[in-house]
């Protein structure tokens, strides 16, 4: 978005450089950054109403029907709205003139259960409109759900890209499980997908990476008396990510 300038390097935008990032580009760009703040006085109506002129006229139609949407109240002054309600207003100016491309940084962050669902659907549209859109995300089951394809980070490092679909496949979970009986580790070591199993008498507890299926098969000869399974911290997949791909190099 042209904020912070390079050290090194080229990016380009619809076949530009985006340095400097011309008006004409900024016009066909949603951009919502994860900090979003307005003066606090402002209302929705005062500060769409700003933004709409200085991107060529929008349409109030959209800005209202973004509005009724996201159920977020216009006339109320910013400092006023609710932490999921300035967020919804940062949604909407990203959306407001149906930009070819949409870039949202942590648009999720703060924002209620019905807001997210609309987000969601905004986002399939844009898509099937045949819309780029760009997430920046700390949560890997939102990326999992919304997303075609998935950039991993770590370190500063590009650990790998992948369609959603893949990325579902190696999610990882942990599993603890208790047995009415002991058993044996023995019976899981032919299970590919397992990392990390520890097994003590009737108490299992491993890491799975993928598919269930083979796991949930095995321990289905076996009555289970309790069952968990948790998704590992964001950093800990990485974690999974960063020396997966560093012994393949």
């Amino acid at each position: 978005m042209d904020q912070i300038r390079p050290s090194e390097g080229r990016a380009f935008l619809f076949g530009t450089e985006n340095h400097p990032l011309r008006r004409e580009i900024r016009r066909q760009i949603g951009y919502m950054v994860a900090d979003f703040k307005i003066f606090p006085l402002l209302n929705g109506k005062q500060y769409f109403r700003i933004l709409s002129k200085m991107r060529g006229g929008v349409a109030w139609t959209n800005i209202r029907q973004l509005a009724q949407d996201f159920n977020v109240d216009l006339s109320v002054p910013f400092w006023k709205l609710s932490k999921s309600d300035q967020r919804k207003i940062a949604l909407i100016q990203a959306f407001m003139h149906s930009p070819d491309l949409l870039i949202l940084d942590e648009p999720t962050l703060d924002l209620d259960p019905e807001g997210r669902d609309v987000l969601y659907s905004l986002i399939k549209k844009a898509r099937l409109e045949g819309h780029a859109v760009l997430i920046s995300s700390t949560s890997l089951s939102e990326m999992e759900q919304i997303c075609d394809r998935v950039a991993v980070l770590f370190e500063g490092r590009l650990v790998t890209v992948e369609r959603g679909i893949h990325l579902r496949t190696r999610a990882l979970r942990t599993f603890e499980m208790r047995f009415v009986e002991p058993v044996s580790p023995e019976i899981f070591k032919d299970i590919p997908n397992v990392l990390d199993m520890w097994v003590q008498e009737n108490w299992l507890r491993c890491t799975l990476e993928g598919n269930p299926d083979a796991l949930l098969k095995t321990v289905s000869e076996y009555k289970v008396t309790d069952f968990t399974t948790n998704r590992p911290s964001l950093e800990e997949a990485f974690h999974h990510y960063y020396s997966v791909e560093t012994a393949a190099v």
